[in-house]
């Protein structure tokens, strides 16, 4: 008789399939055995072929190894116009350079022939007040000039710095026309490094000296670049930029306490919309008024260089550095969105009628310098070479107008005699540790090209 097996069985697998007729094993799912009764477990020896004894690699092995966490120390915020502070601090001395004693550059040596070719330091007092925190208070010293390398702020007298001590000679001897109006207009060019923001920092040391008003923009291209506030004056259609205007009448009176102090007006003036300022009140005064009050900053610049134009005030010394940021549009826009050509801004356009001619100081000197670091203005290229324009070339017709008159200065590369004055100075200043024999020299004069700034980059490798 066949066995009843059911088909689902047959899923199942084999082992677990049992004959009917067998008996069925007894499983049990648990022991029996006491605990104490079972074996204790071996303990396990190191790995065959391991050297490390058993008690040793038992204790590292009960070790709690806890990966630490580097500490990182979160440096607190910048605060409010903290990096552009650090991005323009200027160091102008350092105490671990050795002092070298040189002589002063003093007034006595404007348009002197004789001092080219030496080092001079610039003047440290004056009183309560010294040159060198005027000139600061002007920002005539830039970041790239290497001034922390020294241990005083000293300068090169160079053949371009006896042109530019002649200009203001000229204006202080009063060599101009029969009413006393002497005006001088000259624009520094040259190429890269070759030192013209030091010659206007030269021009600006002398007739701080002889307490001329001097009124400096010290780049240029902080009027163009589209990051200050400006709006339409209706009477000029000029785009004026008073935030601006207020901070250059903050160096101004910072710059020249002595000389607006004597400066007394000698008309009636219309400060603002209502405001009125009467005849002999100081400058000073009015500057200082307008400092507090951007609204009356504009109309307070006007009347300084109104003054400055009637006979009796004192010399002026104009400067505006980078003078190609203004040769260009700038970025900023009309309501239409058309982009604003640089010269219809109020203080570009103010600073190219004194250098073009069309205003003009009873006693002062216009000095404007090239840079080489913006964008070629081909306008201005062919305007400071003197050379003939195509006819089929599309230049900016406003740019060669701008500046027709002007003396060009060309600031060429260091001579032999200068360039052996600045190493010897820098052999003495412990920047140059090579000895200034002929063969060195050559070599660093040779490898520079007499560039200036690449003469310092030069000096400071040491030969292998």
């Amino acid at each position: 008789m066949v066995p009843r097996i059911p088909w689902r069985c047959l899923r199942t697998p084999p082992q677990v399939i049992t004959h009917p007729l067998k008996p069925r094993p007894h499983l049990h799912n648990f022991t029996t055995t006491p605990p104490l009764a079972a074996k204790p477990l071996k303990a396990k020896g190191p790995p065959p072929g391991s050297k490390m004894n058993v008690e040793k690699q038992r204790s590292q092995s009960n070790k709690i190894r806890i990966k630490k966490k580097p500490i990182t120390v979160q440096k607190p915020a910048y605060q409010i116009g903290q990096r552009k502070e650090l991005r323009k601090r200027i160091v102008l001395s350092n105490t671990n350079a050795i002092p070298v004693v040189l002589p002063t550059m003093t007034a006595d040596l404007i348009g002197n022939a004789d001092a080219a070719g030496a080092m001079f330091e610039l003047p440290s007092e004056e009183g309560g007040d010294t040159i060198v925190d005027r000139l600061r208070a002007l920002e005539a010293f830039q970041t790239k000039q290497h001034w922390p390398f020294f241990h005083r702020p000293c300068t090169l007298f160079r053949r371009e710095t006896v042109e530019v001590g002649r200009l203001l000679e000229r204006v202080m001897k009063r060599e101009g026309t029969e009413d006393g109006r002497v005006n001088e207009r000259a624009i520094l060019h040259g190429y890269y490094g070759c030192g013209r923001s030091i010659l206007l920092l030269q021009a600006m040391t002398w007739a701080l000296q002889k307490d001329w008003v001097v009124v400096a923009i010290p780049n240029a291209q902080d009027l163009v670049i589209g990051h200050t506030e400006y709006e339409l004056e209706g009477n000029s259609h000029l785009w004026l930029q008073r935030a601006y205007t207020t901070d250059l009448l903050r160096k101004i009176l910072k710059a020249n306490q002595k000389a607006l102090k004597r400066m007394n007006l000698s008309q009636n003036y219309r400060l603002g919309r209502m405001e009125e300022v009467k005849k002999g009140v100081a400058m000073k005064e009015v500057l200082e008024k307008a400092v507090q009050d951007p609204l009356l900053a504009w109309d307070a610049f006007n009347i300084l260089l109104s003054e400055l134009g009637q006979p009796g005030s004192p010399p002026a010394l104009f400067t505006l550095d980078n003078l190609n940021q203004i040769s260009l549009p700038s970025k900023y826009r009309d309501p239409s969105f058309n982009l604003i050509h640089s010269h219809d801004l109020a203080l570009p356009n103010t600073f190219l009628a004194y250098l073009s001619g069309k205003r003009s100081f009873h006693r002062g000197v216009t000095l404007a310098a090239t840079s080489s670091k913006c964008s070629r203005t081909l306008a201005l290229d062919a305007a400071l070479e003197g050379r003939e324009v195509d006819p089929y070339e599309r230049l900016d017709p406003r740019v060669g107008p701008s500046i027709e008159g002007a003396r060009i200065i060309h600031v060429d590369s260091l001579s032999k005699a200068e360039a052996k004055a600045l190493m010897d100075y820098y052999n003495e200043s412990g920047i140059m540790k090579d000895t200034v024999d002929i063969t060195t020299f050559n070599e660093k004069y040779a490898v520079s090209a007499g560039n200036p700034k690449d003469l310092f980059g030069t000096c400071l490798r040491m030969r292998q």
